[in-house]
């Protein structure tokens, strides 16, 4: 009987049928195998132990029995012819690459070819109609798109509806329908096309179409912010922000201000940024909001980038880095933030860190008031030479929200010094100045109201500017507002 040696030897030499460790190296010329270099480390190691074990069971067999001797060497034989053949197919000359072979040709599977949109839109499908419709729309060909999305909306496809709306709500190929516009929008919504819903939100926002409803706004920027559409996570941060629609809510207006800048979102980054530093809704964190300010510039946030500026300008929670300040200045300026161009404007014309330039100076201020920014259009006013002559430029810069400006202008006509005495354009100047939020303007409409200078005279509306006034922080107001004694 074989002892345990030789069930060693067997196993050894079986086991290399059953497992397997490889590794084949071959060179080949036109697709022919010209060198192989083939081991299989199993068949290997198996085969070189099965050898060994049956040369120690023949040395054993002498030590036996006669009888016991035929079976022994039997065994023996077969353990090394097992390791022989593990051997081979370990070095390849069994079961391995051969040379002259064909080299393996793998050839990919070419992929199925694209589904055919006409023909699936035919079949009844959706998608596929709207895939058609956004193909007419890059060719302007608004009829054929036109048909296409209204296949695909009658089709239940969500988007083809949103899709359809859209062309309603701009007019193109088809009469401008808000209407028609607000309910493909809302077929869309129900469909779960979520920029439907933002869309639906953002004509109830606007009174287009339809009455203004912030109420039924926030409901729809609430409902694709739930599914994840961040534009409308900002819409309906802004509302919680302002208390319209739905109460105000700055711990709410702040999250949702974050979410949409962690979506990168730069108006999110920003408006959180104002949030932290003021101590809005959520603790007043000054790092963390020039973080956040930081972030919402190199998203290309042109304003961002100017309140930067500011901040390193005037060393406030920085510190004063003049060079840092124009880099941001000149980012927002790009950014086409004509207030950017007019900082700039200003340092040129100062001589901020650079020789003075008095040219480049006034570039600066075209630049800004070209961008809208209402002080560059003042300072370009000023450096041409101020009133009278560059009334319009100055009353460009007030159209423009440039609120000094305008109260600059409006005591220029209300003295009649640089301007001719004109009690009318200086209340409209004053009333531009004080919807715009400034306090002096408030009071100086106030006076005129009070007085009857330029309008007739009415004590509620001047008592309600004297109040404006005096919440925006003018002392003066706050004595008058009550009664409006001193004036009488």
């Amino acid at each position: 009987m074989p002892g345990a040696l030789e069930y060693v030897g067997l196993a050894a030499g079986l086991a290399p049928f059953l497992f397997r460790l490889a590794r084949a190296e071959t060179r080949t010329v036109d697709g022919v195998v010209v060198a192989v270099h083939f081991r299989d480390w199993v068949a290997l190691g198996g085969g070189a132990l099965a050898l060994a074990v049956g040369l120690l069971a023949l040395a054993r067999v002498r030590r036996l029995a006669r009888r016991q001797r035929g079976l022994a060497v039997a065994i023996a034989v077969g353990v090394l012819g097992l390791g022989v053949v593990q051997v081979l197919r370990g070095v390849g000359t069994i079961g391995g690459p051969s040379v002259g072979a064909r080299a393996a040709v793998t050839v990919p599977t070419p992929p199925p070819p694209p589904p055919d949109p006409v023909a699936g839109c035919a079949a009844g499908d959706g998608a596929a109609c709207a895939q058609l419709g956004l193909a007419a729309v890059d060719r302007a060909d608004w009829s054929d798109a036109r048909a296409r999305f209204t296949a695909g909306c009658e089709l239940k496809h969500g988007p083809a509806c949103k899709a359809l709306g859209v062309l309603y709500q701009h007019g193109d190929g088809v009469d401008a329908n808000p209407v028609k516009a607000g309910t493909l929008y809302a077929q869309a919504c129900d469909l779960g096309e979520r920029q439907g819903c933002h869309l639906l939100g953002g004509l109830r926002a606007a009174g287009l179409g339809v009455a203004q409803d912030l109420v039924g706004a926030a409901g729809m920027f609430r409902r694709a912010c739930e599914q994840g559409y961040n534009p409308s996570c900002y819409e309906l941060a802004l509302l919680f922000d302002r208390g319209a629609g739905i109460a105000r809510d700055d711990a709410r207006a702040f999250a949702l201000y974050a979410q949409t800048c962690e979506a990168k979102d730069a108006r999110g980054c920003r408006n959180a940024a104002v949030m932290l530093d003021a101590g809005r809704g959520v603790a007043v964190d000054a790092a963390r909001a020039l973080t956040m300010l930081d972030r919402a510039c190199e998203l290309e946030h042109g304003q961002a980038c100017g309140e930067l500026g500011d901040l390193y300008a005037a060393g406030t929670g920085v510190t004063k880095d003049g060079v840092r300040a124009r880099g941001y200045f000149e980012r927002a300026c790009t950014l086409t933030y004509g207030e950017g161009c007019n900082k700039l404007g200003g340092m040129a014309e100062r001589g901020d860190g650079e020789p003075v330039d008095l040219a480049k100076a006034d570039q600066r201020y075209a630049q800004a008031c070209d961008l809208g920014a209402g002080y560059g259009c003042a300072n370009l006013a000023r450096r041409r030479g101020g009133l009278p002559a560059q009334r319009d430029l100055y009353q460009r810069g007030c159209e423009l929200g440039a609120r000094g400006v305008c109260v600059d202008l409006g005591m220029a006509a209300y003295q009649g010094k640089a301007l001719p005495k004109d009690l009318v354009a200086a209340l409209a100047l004053f009333e531009r100045g004080c919807d715009l939020g400034d306090p002096v303007a408030c009071r100086n409409a106030a006076i005129q109201y009070f007085r009857g200078e330029g309008v007739a005279r009415d004590r509620d509306r001047s008592h309600a500017r004297f109040v404006q006034a005096c919440a925006g922080g003018d002392a003066p107001s706050c004595k008058d507002a009550p009664s409006c004694k001193e004036l009488q």
